[in-house]
């Protein structure tokens, strides 16, 4: 398993036509990530909230604000 937004997602898409085509086929799929790539208005939009499961980590150094997380 690999976390499909790698910096180099920014220049060739792949993810984000993989996902127009899940969309197309109506396939639902998970993402799991740590990028922030996921939130921008261009992911945001192609997202399909029927079909899109996401999982972002968040990591820190506050055990306060981590404690609240979990």
């Amino acid at each position: 398993m690999t976390d499909c937004f790698q910096p180099v997602e920014k220049v060739h898409k792949v993810t984000y036509h993989t996902l127009q085509a899940f969309n197309k086929m109506k396939k639902p799929y998970l993402i799991i990530t740590k990028s922030d790539l996921i939130a921008t208005d261009e992911y945001l939009k192609v997202l399909d909230k029927d079909l899109a499961h996401i999982q972002i980590t968040l990591t820190t150094t506050d055990d306060l604000l981590a404690s609240k997380y979990e």
